[in-house]
This record gives structure tokens, sequence and C-alpha cells, in this order.
């Protein structure tokens, strides 16, 4: 049986090589999904034919024989696989080839983290990523421990902070089932940079995972974070951030949260508990102001960014240095490089623009990270009772005072985004379809909670779907913004339209027009409409294919300056 397993081996990788390219395809295919290579150490004859394909021309080829090899550890390790592997993973532009290999002991720890490290900068696929961190973590030496390597916080670090939501909320996921990576200390550098990001959804798997980290809310920066999330738009991270100030007895390590915890007096499902925990650190409510109120979703200018935020990131200041420098590798204020001339293009800016959206605080603009880091003194970026900020920046002070031009450009436009809330144009909404329990004014609720859904009992109609906005009477508006639902893919929108019309029968051509990854972040999109009663959403497509459409929230916002009724 063993003979007959061999010589079918034997035909089959002849078969990578056949003249006929549907042959030569299958056989490939076969190799990489499902030869396993039984017996193969002891035939010599049929080792020698699978270092000749290793060391084929045809990337097909070799991969085929990689994924292979991986299956079988005695004939990965023939002296002569071993030699073709190790001389392949000194080759840099061959490294991809080896990701297989990565979980076997063929690399020291040491040398099988160099290679995903190079691989992820090389790699700007999506599913090249999630492959990559398969491998990561299939290497259990790595991460089935308390104490990971720097090199592995590192890759770590760049998933949580990928700008494809879909690869952020896979290393959390992955972190959360490694139980030895998940208690590490170490892993408080990735979580943060999970407190502030963009989807709610990683939000609140960060905190939740947080919860096993005494030190890591002993940080300055966490404190940060955390009193931002106190007053987040979702309830259930607020209500977890309520119980992290608890659970770690904050209230006495920060004086600043005495009265953000004052802030959800007005929030009827933890008025109560906010009041009792301060009576239970000794405080007296009554004689508490709170110093901001729950978060909306706030629509920050994306034409003002443009024209007089972004431009700071990339001005040299007095010692000769540009943010960018810094911040182009930075985990959660990215800045994309740009070493053309003239005008940054939008797709930099808005990478940009989604970065900074991480370090503003809409609750309390003035004490958004992104304001005060560049005042702080130099140090490591941790906190100081010597700076007049709390804090230290690794690029020193870049503005002398609140009063430079960089400070109030930015503040201006962090406070306009926390007041765009009061723009949002209230009206009525009428969906092509919707299911009983998922109406359609419940995506206009303000509460993203409670979703809009299609029919999906009985009939389902497929895709195009659109929801219509009657504003009540004509309108100037700057922005739509759509919410996807926040707990799960279905009907999330992926390709739309949006159109406007004064009278609902000429909508005449498409405003705006594109498509959306499947995450559970905010979509705004800019809406320069002048005199309109009606907006029209159209769904084209869902990010999973299938035929329904859903909303948390549809919100339009009015031109700032626009006079009542215009």
């Amino acid at each position: 049986e063993r003979t007959e397993n061999e010589e079918f081996q034997s035909k089959l990788l002849s078969l990578m090589t056949h003249d006929s390219e549907e042959v030569r395809t299958a056989a490939v295919e076969f190799v990489k999904k499902d030869l396993a290579l039984r017996g193969a150490e002891e035939n010599r004859e049929l080792i020698a034919k699978i270092h000749e394909m290793l060391q084929s021309e045809d990337p097909e080829i070799q991969e085929g024989i990689v994924n292979a090899l991986s299956r079988n550890d005695a004939v990965l390790h023939q002296s002569e696989i071993v030699e073709e592997i190790q001389k392949r993973a000194d080759d840099g532009g061959a490294a991809s080839l080896l990701l297989p290999l990565i979980p076997t002991d063929l690399f020291t720890d040491t040398r099988a983290i160099e290679i995903l490290l190079d691989l992820w900068s090389d790699f700007k696929e999506e599913d090249q990523r999630l492959e990559l961190m398969n491998r990561l973590f299939a290497r259990h030496s790595l991460v089935e421990t308390d104490t990971p390597s720097r090199e592995v916080i590192k890759l770590l670090k760049r998933a949580s902070t990928d700008e494809v939501a879909a690869i952020r909320e896979d290393v959390y996921d992955r972190i959360e089932e490694t139980e030895s990576l998940r208690k590490s200390p170490r892993i408080g550098e990735v979580l943060l940079s999970g407190l502030a990001d963009p989807s709610a959804g990683i939000r609140l798997k960060t905190l939740t995972l947080a919860q096993e980290q005494s030190e890591f809310w002993k940080r300055a920066d966490t404190v940060e974070y955390l009193l931002k999330l106190l007053v987040d738009p979702d309830p259930k991270i607020r209500e977890l951030a309520l119980q992290s100030v608890e659970n770690f007895n904050l209230l006495q390590q920060e004086p600043r949260f005495a009265k953000r915890v004052k802030s959800l007096g007005d929030d009827l499902e933890l008025g109560k508990k906010s009041s009792a925990l301060l009576l239970a650190n000794g405080l007296d409510p009554e004689t508490i102001e709170g110093d901001a109120s729950i978060q909306t979703f706030g629509i920050p200018d994306l034409d003002f960014f443009r024209e007089v935020v972004n431009p700071y990131f990339y001005e040299v200041g007095a010692d000769n240095h540009a943010c960018v420098e810094c911040h182009q590798n930075h985990n959660i204020l990215r800045i994309t490089e740009y070493m053309g001339e003239g005008e940054i293009p939008d797709d930099i800016v808005i990478q940009n623009f989604n970065s900074a959206l991480k370090v503003v605080n809409l609750a309390d603009p003035e004490q958004s990270l992104i304001l005060r880091k560049p005042r702080s003194p130099e140090g490591q970026g941790g906190e100081s009772t010597a700076s007049s900020t709390g804090l230290t920046h690794v690029g020193g002070a870049r503005w002398p005072s609140k009063t430079h031009p960089g400070y109030q450009a930015m503040l201006n436009w962090i406070q306009d985004a926390a007041s765009s809330q009061d723009r949002r144009l209230r009206g009525t909404i009428s969906v092509d379809s919707f299911s009983p329990d998922y109406a359609p004014e419940l995506a206009l609720d303000n509460d993203p909670r409670t979703i809009w859904h299609t029919e999906f009992v009985g009939a389902m109609p497929g895709y195009p779907h659109e929801v219509v906005i009657d504003l009540g009477k004509k309108m100037d508006t700057s922005a739509f913004q759509y919410v996807p639902r926040q707990d799960a893919t279905n009907g999330r929108v992926k390709e739309w339209e949006v159109y406007a019309s004064n009278d609902r029968e000429d909508w005449g051509e498409k405003i705006a027009s594109g498509e959306w990854s499947n995450d559970a972040t905010v979509k705004t999109i800019q809406l320069n409409a002048e005199g309109v009663r009606y907006i029209r959403f159209r769904g084209l497509s869902s990010v999973n294919g299938e035929p329904f459409m859903s909303a948390a929230e549809v919100i339009v916002v009015e031109a700032k300056g626009a006079a009542p009724g215009s």
C-alpha cells in the first residue's frame, strides 16, 4: 500500500509540470490542499523529486510543495529540503513562500517573528494579513505565554491599528481566545489601541479584555481613553467603563473621574449607579458638576480638516521636524507619509482624518490628546506631574501655548464636531421594506442599539433597497451619516448612492456613491445640497451578499450658518 502511495505521489508531482494547463492546475491544487507526502521520507527518489519541485521557478508549484511539506515533519527535515528552505528564508523576496512553515520548528522563534514582521510590511491585502495572523497564532511558543516578546507585541499592535476593521477584530478575538496572552501584562500596549478604535464593537471587546489587567489602569493614557468611554455613544460601553472605575478604584486615583461619573446622572440606566459610586467613595453627588454630556455621533468637518488641520501634520517645526516623521508608524495617531508636491491626495487626507478621530474627545474637546500631546514636554509619552498637561510627548512641545494657530485650528475643528448634533435635521422616514419589530423610525431615534431592517419573515426582498428622509421643508445640508448596526454583519451596506430632491419626483443625478467595508464604524459623506427637502439613500448590495439592508441610524446634518427654512 505504501509503495502504491509513493508511486501515486510521484506521478502527481510530475503532473504539476504537465503540458495541459488544466491538468497542471488540478495537480497543483491537489498538492497544495491535500497531499501529505506519507511515506516519502523513506524514498530517496521521491525526496529528490520534491526537492526538484521546490527549486521550480513557477511560484504556484513552489507554493504547492511548501504546503505539502507543512503536513509532513519527517520529509520537511530531510537535509536537502532543510537546506533549500533556509536558503529561501535568507532571500527576502521569497519569504512569503515560507508562511505555511512558520508553525514548524524549522525556524527559531526569533527568526519566525522576523519573517512575520517583514511580511506584514509587504502584505497589503486583507486576506494576506489575516493569513499571517493565522500563522502567528499557530506558532504556540510565540503567543501561548505570559511574556510575549517585544516583536510579537509589535506585530499585534500593527494588526490592532490596521485600517481594515476585520483585521482589528480578528486580532482581538484571537487574544481573547489565548488565555496566557490575554492575561499577560504586556498585552496592555495592544489593548490601548482598541480603546480608541472607531468601531464600538472593538472598543467594547478591548474594554472587556482589560478587566484582567490591573496594571493597565494605572497608565495615564488609559485614564484619558476611559474618561472618553464613560460618555461613549454606546450604552454597553458606558456601563462597562463605569464598572471599570469601580473595579479598579479609579475615583481615588484620578480626581477627574468624579466629574465624569457625575456626567452619567442623566443616563436613565446608569444615573443611580453613578451617584451610588460617588457616595461610596466619600463624594457628595449634589456638590459635583458633570463636565461632559453623553456623546452622540458628532460629524467632524472633512473640508475644514483638509484645508486647515491636516497641513499642520506636515509643517516643519522649530526643531526642523514635522509630526509625520514620527507618526507615520504610530500605533494610534498614524499620519500617512506624502513625498509628492502640491495638494495632498484625498485618500491620504481621509486616512489622516480617521486616525485623528481616535484622539479626539467630543465630550470634552480641550482634553483631546491631539491637543494636549503637542503642548507636552519631551518624554516617553507617559504622565508627568511636572507637565502642565499631565503628559509627556516623544516629539516634545510643538506648540508653546493654547494661542498657537495649530492648537486653535484643531480645537475649532473638534468643537464644531461636538456641536454638529445640534444641526441634525429631524424629519420622517420611509423605506421600501421593513420587518414588524424593526420599523424605519428606529433609524431616526438616536439610539444605535435599535435598528431598521428589511423584511426577513415570509418575504425577503433583495437589493436595491432605499431609505427616503423627508426633512419637512427645504433645507441646506452639509453631511449624511450612515450608522451600521453595531451588533452583527447582517444588513450592513456595501455599495450605495445618495440623491436629493425638492419634490420626491425628480431626483436628478446622484450626489454621491461609493463602497464601504464590513465594520460598525460610522460612515460620513459630504452632502452639500442647497434647498432640498428629500434625501434618498439607496443600498445596492450588502457586505455579506445577503438580500437584507439595515441601519442603526441615518442622519442628515444641516449646513453651518443655514437660515431656518431656507
